[in-house]
């Protein structure tokens, strides 16, 4: 107490930090968006379904080969599409049993050192998974495409003279060698 004064000392209140502000009682509220409702939630689910679907459906029909799939689902803007499980694909592709499509994942598993449980039931997202460094989707190319033999009994058979030159996309065109030994197309 200061005697002359006659008043006490009393310390400085603390000042405050100017980044505090006092609490209002809404606080945060303006920053947080709006949830959407549950008939855009329902919208959004029906429309993602509706596009598996169609591309399950172009799977069917043979325009989408099981080779080409994962490029379709990650070349375009939906994203929804990698939800597609594994399993479901290549049941869906045409002649391909449930024997058949086990062999298939089998030998994806076995490539790309997973179990094949993970694979079955494993969708796209996780074939094109960055953090596998191209090892899962190289199994699946392995697993789906296309092989053809040169000719009928290679190796062990001789080069024939006349053999079908048919490739992928092609039609059957009969193709002879010639005396020099080329190839040359009958027509």
């Amino acid at each position: 107490m200061d005697v002359e004064a006659g008043t006490r000392d009393e310390p400085e209140p603390a000042r405050t930090s100017s980044r505090l502000q006092p609490a209002s009682p809404h606080r945060g509220s303006d920053n947080l968006r709006r949830a959407p409702s549950s008939e855009q939630l329902t919208a959004a689910a029906d429309r993602a379904r509706e596009g598996r679907a169609r591309f399950l459906l172009a799977v069917l029909d043979g325009s989408q080969s099981l080779a080409e799939v994962p490029w379709t689902a990650c070349a375009g803007d939906d994203r929804r599409l990698l939800r597609v499980r594994l399993r479901q694909l290549v049941t869906t592709a045409p002649l391909w049993d449930a024997r058949r499509s086990n062999a298939a994942l089998g030998h994806v598993a076995m490539l790309a050192g997973a179990a094949f449980a993970e694979v079955r039931d494993a969708q796209l997202a996780w074939l094109v998974d960055p953090r596998s460094s191209g090892r899962r989707i190289l199994a699946w190319l392995d697993a789906f495409r296309p092989r053809s033999r040169p000719w009928h009994g290679f190796p062990f058979a001789p080069v024939p003279d006349t053999f079908p030159a048919e490739g992928p996309g092609r039609p059957p065109v009969l193709a002879a060698r010639t005396v020099d030994g080329e190839l040359r197309d009958r027509r």
